[in-house]
């Protein structure tokens, strides 16, 4: 019943070889699933991924937060800075020195608070220049795509494969920066912050597609007008198939069925549609 077991038995049955070079459908209930099953499957080579990739929760976004709220205010608190220091991007901007004593003379010491003054002598490159603390929508987003330039060098260092991912937080950052910027005297400074961080949560990624592979992964909506010749199901279970989400309305179900508009037995209709499609032929 749960996601890890699943996705180990879609391993196995794709690796059966009396079923290779079969069409197959790979339908994930859940898409945030999408990693661990790619991390299961052996012969990449052989999968075809016609789905986006969720990023926005990835140790990316985690390292954004932990940035702003060290930046934030004028003191910072300990148990940030451990947020900071149990991060693993946190390592890689360091040398095992710098760590051992950003450890030894901040965490270990008594003090539970920390000024920018301190922190400027262990960790300069985290901080905002010039500034006691971010303070509006311009300064945010510069200084989040300046941390997200500095990390891109970090990963062209050692030909990490997330440096291909940083553009989109970059292009996401910039695109809510323009929308945000003729409200920002309207609204607190507070608010700007939770609007850019949901929309960064956001973020997905979109996979190429080549014809030719026979394994196709995808989402259960992804499904309609395709044919294969076995299909496997990930997360058939109650409450996510189909999914107990709805979308808000301020439209009672008294309203809808009068005037004919969409009800949830409709929205559950799609998915009854596209399951007894995949099991048609």
């Amino acid at each position: 019943p749960m996601h890890e077991g699943q996705v180990k038995v879609v391993s196995q049955i794709l690796e059966d070889e009396k079923f290779k070079g079969l069409k197959t459908g790979v339908v994930l209930c859940e898409e945030h699933i999408i990693e661990s099953v790619l991390y299961e499957i052996q012969d990449p080579e052989q999968v075809n991924i016609t789905m986006n990739l969720p990023v926005g929760g990835s140790a990316i976004t985690e390292w954004l937060e932990i940035l702003f709220k060290i930046n934030q205010e004028e003191s910072v608190h300990k148990s940030i800075l451990n947020q900071l220091f149990k991060h693993y991007y946190f390592k890689i901007h360091y040398t095992e020195e710098q760590v051992y004593t950003f450890r030894k003379k901040i965490l270990d010491a008594n003090s539970f608070f920390f000024g920018r003054n301190i922190l400027k002598n262990y960790i300069p490159e985290l901080l905002v220049l010039g500034e006691k603390k971010i303070q509006n929508l311009d300064g945010l987003c510069r200084f989040w795509i300046s941390r997200l330039n500095q990390l891109e060098q970090f990963f062209e260092k050692t030909e990490d494969e997330l440096k291909t991912i940083l553009p989109y937080f970059i292009q996401a950052i910039q695109t809510k920066q323009i929308q945000l910027k003729k409200f920002e005297d309207k609204i607190s400074f507070k608010a700007i912050y939770q609007f850019m961080l949901v929309h960064i949560k956001g973020i997905s990624v979109p996979f190429l597609s080549e014809k030719s592979r026979p394994i196709q992964i995808m989402g259960f909506l992804e499904t309609r007008l395709m044919d294969f010749d076995r299909v496997i199901i990930v997360g058939a279970n109650e409450e996510i198939l189909p999914q107990p989400k709805r979308g808000n309305s301020y439209i009672p179900y008294s309203l809808r069925k009068p005037f004919g508009l969409p009800t949830l037995k409709e929205y559950d209709g799609v998915y009854a549609y596209h399951f007894y499609r995949l099991l048609q032929r």
